[in-house]
């Protein structure tokens, strides 16, 4: 997200829209799926209390991977505009997920033991539940 968010930058966060459904709520603020280009925020899954801000570029269903660096969504390269490339070419980000993680990829090890049930072919099929953030 970097030249979208600044470091000290305050985000305001609409914790309601994509939570799980509620009648009570519901005729103030209706309910509905994440999409496409949503920008999220969580708790980082490995460090208490760091909140991550990503963009949404797969839902469950979508078959992602990148190659050279360039994201492809169900098979269509995408146009990312918003990316800046940085020059730096880190393997297990660039070529997602062809090359595993290794012990600099910043990945937990939940997801390095849960990313091969993912793979369908060359793509991570994104599950039923779960969503596919970029956050360059």
């Amino acid at each position: 997200m970097i030249s979208t968010l600044l470091i000290g930058d305050h985000v305001l966060v609409d914790r309601i829209t994509a939570a799980p459904e509620s009648k009570w709520i519901e005729p103030l603020m209706p309910y509905r799926d994440i999409k496409h280009g949503d920008i999220i925020v969580f708790l980082h899954p490995a460090e208490p209390g760091l909140h991550v801000v990503k963009r949404i570029i797969g839902v469950p269903g979508d078959h992602i991977h990148l190659k050279d660096g360039i994201v492809y969504r169900n098979g269509e390269k995408m146009d990312e505009t918003y990316v800046l490339r940085e020059g730096t070419y880190e393997p297990y980000r660039d070529e997602f997920p062809a090359i595993p993680a290794n012990g600099n990829s910043n990945v937990t090890a939940t997801w390095q033991v849960q990313l091969p049930t993912l793979l369908q072919g060359q793509d991570i099929v994104v599950p039923p539940g779960k969503y596919f953030g970029h956050g360059r």
